[in-house]
């Protein structure tokens, strides 16, 4: 997708919405050209929300939704990086289908359009053989104390250990956290010294 930018001084704000089969809009991922900001929205009634993330317009980007309505859980991730953390797909009790996803168009200022536009290709809707969001590793790098840091993006409210290797091989185990809001910063204040090192997280079963 991209968002072609406007010329003629108006911005307006491009989302992609998903329904279910009974019509009821479940939620929703907005692009604000007069900002930048990415945000989105739940069913709750609270507004958007910002991911703390921008875009930037006239460059083309990978979007990609993940639904999973077992477990009522979505995410987003934007060229490989994860701008929603899994949020629930209704917080209402609405019926957990898909009926629709759909691009929008939202003017800014009524009556007086920008002359950006959403240009998007290659849109797919596919059934995945999986019974969760795959997990997703987000390598910060080291900090001051030379510790790698990074984050655990998954689904929310599940259990994960986050183990480390130096050969692929002998995995020793770091931390287990149960992920209450989707994501898991983690310090790995064994790493110190390491010249190499691999990481991978895995859901725990209760």
């Amino acid at each position: 997708m991209q968002i072609v930018d406007s010329t003629n001084g108006e911005y307006d704000d491009f989302r992609w919405r998903a329904f279910n089969s009974a019509g009821q809009r479940l939620f929703a991922l907005d692009f604000q050209n007069a900002t930048l900001d990415i945000n989105y929205l739940l069913d709750d009634g609270a507004g958007f929300r910002s991911t703390g993330f921008t875009f930037d317009p006239d460059v083309i980007y990978l979007l990609e939704i993940w639904m999973n309505f077992a477990r009522n859980n979505w995410q987003a991730v934007l060229n490989g990086q994860v701008v929603v953390d899994a949020q629930p797909i209704t917080t209402t009790g609405a019926r957990l289908d898909l009926g629709d996803v759909d691009a929008f168009w939202a003017l800014r200022t009524k009556g007086a359009p920008g002359d950006n536009y959403l240009l998007f290709d290659e849109y797919i809707v596919t059934v995945e053989p999986t019974d969760h969001i795959p997990v997703t590793l987000e390598l910060l790098g080291l900090n001051s104390r030379n510790e790698f840091e990074l984050y655990v993006h998954a689904e929310r409210d599940r259990r994960f250990a986050l183990d480390a290797t130096v050969n692929l091989v002998d995995w020793t185990p770091l931390a287990t956290n149960r992920l209450s809001d989707g994501s898991w910063f983690f310090t790995d204040k064994s790493s110190a010294g390491s010249p190499l090192r691999f990481y991978r997280a895995r859901e725990v079963l209760p």
